[in-house]
């Protein structure tokens, strides 16, 4: 992977979106986004953007359950907390509003 990824650094090819998917498992999900991220620190290796796309393929053993599929794998990343309203987003917000009708309804 190292050598492509250099001849595509030496074609002119700064930044490369790499994703992952193909593993079906949390470790293989995992490896593959440490594997990626590791290269980007490497000299001589172009940009790396790494996309988590874990769920875009359901593994045989949850044929017919894809929901169960997808909480499973949300139960593989850690949970963020929301970032706080901004003055921008509350602005939006209001600009979108629907205004009450005149008489409540």
């Amino acid at each position: 992977m190292r050598e492509r990824l250099n001849a595509w650094l030496m074609s002119g090819t700064t930044t490369v979106e790499a994703k992952t998917g193909y593993h079906l498992t949390r470790d293989g999900e995992l490896a593959d986004v440490r594997m990626l991220r590791s290269l980007e620190s490497e000299p001589g290796m172009p940009r790396m953007h790494v996309t988590f796309l874990a769920a875009h393929s359901v593994p045989p053993e949850f044929f017919g359950r894809r929901a169960d599929y997808i909480d499973a794998v949300s139960s593989w990343c850690p949970m963020r907390p929301r970032p706080a309203p901004t003055a921008w987003t509350s602005t939006a917000r209001t600009a979108v509003s629907p205004r009450p009708r005149p008489g409540g309804s």
